[in-house]
């Protein structure tokens, strides 16, 4: 199973060479897949750097027709299955290499894992909520797509679990991993900065034009109490130290 590393970027070239390094010590990466909004800094280099392709899209606030593009890139280039990545994320290449050997299987089309959202500093995370799943592994060519804004909506859970007593062998249902975790960093930018970014996106939905600035008193919202973590390689925190993980694991199951 030859497996992509799928990103979309604009002017995210501090996190890319923060973060690629780490991630793609991982050996069962075979490539790295990019589709590039415009970057005006070195993000497109950086990316090839990897020996990654990158192609262009015109960032226009679409954030599912760019991650779907991805996703036809890696198509193309003859890839069999996709680990999405945002730039701002880390993930420890033992993970990788654990959930791309559960995919190589061939029982799973797409794997869940957890992430945390780190918030004002890369000590300190939002609780609300944990653990925050993202399905972030699946296997190509079999029409999968996300709709609506960034990764928060897939056509994965209507399109993908076969119906039990399909035929021998057809279930394939997906797979969280609560012990994988993404360590997202979006949440140490400014916080007026992150508000324009959404206050934006929906006004583009809207059919309104994006703004440069907030306007003049637009309730920006505080920061969510954080919680704060000592990093400790690729093992999982303990439920203790993210007060909202019990329960928010009653309430999924």
């Amino acid at each position: 199973m030859r497996i992509a590393l799928g990103i979309v970027c604009l002017n995210e070239a501090p996190w890319l060479a923060l973060h690629l390094p780490v991630i793609l010590r991982s050996t069962r990466i075979d490539g790295v897949v990019c589709i590039d909004g415009g970057s005006t800094d070195d993000s497109a280099a950086i990316v090839r750097s990897f020996g990654g392709t990158v192609a262009t899209r015109a960032w226009d606030w679409d954030f599912a027709a760019q991650q779907n593009a991805v996703i036809q890139l890696a198509e193309r280039l003859g890839y069999d299955a996709l680990l999405k990545y945002d730039p701002d994320e880390l993930l420890f290449p033992e993970h990788i290499d654990q959930c791309a050997d559960l995919l190589a299987t061939g029982q799973h089309k797409a794997l869940v894992v957890s992430r945390y959202n780190f918030e004002g500093d890369r000590r300190h995370y939002s609780p609300y909520l944990y653990p925050d799943k993202q399905l972030r592994w699946h296997v190509l060519n079999e029409g999968f797509y996300w709709y609506r804004r960034l990764h928060a909506t897939t056509n994965a859970y209507t399109l993908w679990n076969e119906p039990a007593g399909t035929s021998p062998g057809v279930e394939r249902p997906i797979l969280w991993l609560p012990h994988v975790n993404i360590y997202h960093y979006e949440g140490i930018k400014p916080i007026k900065e992150r508000a324009l970014k959404w206050l934006n996106y929906d006004r583009v939905q809207a059919g309104d034009a994006p703004l440069t600035v907030l306007p003049d008193g637009y309730a920006v919202p505080s920061l969510p109490v954080r919680y704060s973590v000592a990093f400790r390689g690729a093992q999982p925190l303990e439920p203790d130290e993210c007060g909202e993980c019990a329960l928010y694991e009653r309430m999924i199951v």
